[in-house]
């Protein structure tokens, strides 16, 4: 459908980024040491019944470590920056490295379907370590409104994502 590349971006940049903190690869000074335990999995992915050009995208991801640092990795600049190594998507303005704390915000620059884009977004609601939310404040999109929950069972960490946008 209209969305399937998006999704697909989305899927492909969670499943790249927990292995390759796992892996080492994000910088010194991240507090990250776990691996993910399984891949992640699309929970539901939809448009909505109302209007065709916003859906609604739900994922899982279990992850062997804390859920301190599993949150920490989840607002890492960095950590992004390394999951998206080779697509040259890089933060261009407000907070550029480091975590991202309530009310940030950051600006990325990307290439997606052959056109620069840049995305500004707000860190717009946060309670350490359950859940962050962060909101489009500039963009091509009509909206964008992304979710992370976390949660244990027992030794995992449970990453639930739910990311909703509109087409413009």
């Amino acid at each position: 459908g209209a969305n399937g590349g998006m999704r697909s971006d989305y899927r492909q940049s969670r499943a790249a980024l927990l292995p390759a903190a796992a892996s080492g690869a994000v910088e010194a000074g991240s507090r990250y040491n776990g691996a993910i335990t399984s891949p992640v999995t699309p929970v539901d992915s939809r448009t909505s019944s109302r209007d065709p050009s916003m859906a609604l995208i739900k994922l899982e991801t279990r992850v062997n470590a804390p859920r301190g640092r599993v949150f920490d990795l989840a607002r890492s600049i960095d950590a992004h920056l390394v999951s998206a190594e080779g697509t040259g998507e890089r933060a261009v303005a407000g907070r550029t490295s480091g975590l991202m704390e309530l009310g940030d915000r950051v600006t990325w620059e990307a290439t997606h379907f052959k056109v620069k884009q840049r995305l500004t977004i707000k860190i717009t609601q946060m309670v350490y370590p359950d859940y962050f939310a962060d909101e489009m404040v500039r963009g091509a999109f009509a909206f964008i409104k992304h979710r992370h929950q976390f949660s244990d069972d027992q030794e995992v960490t449970i990453i639930k994502d739910e990311f909703e946008f509109g087409a413009p």
